[in-house]
Formats: C-alpha cells, sequence, structure tokens
C-alpha cells in the first residue's frame, strides 16, 4: 500500500502593465446605475494539495526489483488573485460609459 501527499503554493506576479478594465449595470433604489471600474494586477498565486493512494507489488526483494504499481491521485486547487484598490465611476446612461471600458 502506497499513500502520499504533499503541498505546493506558486505565486505568479505581474507588472503593472496589467491593467483591468470593466463595466457593470446596477440598481440603485430603483434607479438605473452604470459603473466602470479599472484596477492592476499585482500576482496571480495558487495553492495546490496533491492526494494519492496505490498499491505497489514488488517481484522480488534484490536490490534492482521490479515492480508494477497502481496509483490514484486527485490535486485540491485553490487560486487567488491579488489587485490594487480599485478606480470606480458612476454614470446615468451607457452611452456614457467610454470606449475603453466596453
Amino acid at each position: 500500500m502506497k499513500a502520499s501527499t504533499g503541498y505546493f503554493r506558486t505565486i505568479q506576479p505581474h507588472s503593472y502593465n496589467n491593467t483591468v478594465r470593466k463595466y457593470s449595470e446596477n440598481t440603485i433604489e430603483i434607479l438605473p446605475k452604470n459603473f466602470d471600474s479599472k484596477y492592476n494586477l499585482v500576482c496571480k498565486s495558487y495553492d495546490i494539495f496533491p492526494i494519492a493512494l496505490g498499491i505497489q507489488y514488488n517481484f522480488s526483494q534484490s536490490i534492482f526489483s521490479p515492480y508494477p504499481i497502481i496509483e490514484l491521485a486527485y490535486n485540491f486547487i485553490n487560486a487567488s488573485i491579488e489587485t490594487l484598490p480599485p478606480e470606480v465611476w458612476t454614470y446615468k446612461s451607457i452611452d456614457e460609459i467610454p470606449a475603453e471600458f466596453k
């Protein structure tokens, strides 16, 4: 019987040139409002937790012994993105939103 587990953390930094622009439509107190926002990505990080369980059979007990193995594995992955605080603007209609946000 064989069991194994582990933990990996990967961090991918970004330069400040990675700017995300987006817009959305919401209703506040029955009035439709249009918002656009802009923020910079700082880094992406991934936490990976692999779990494996398997069976191994040794044909002989010498220094070089061949063996077959059957293994089942699963990776639990948690991804997250870190950003700088966003800038947000409000508009009365979608036509007022600048084209760079659409």
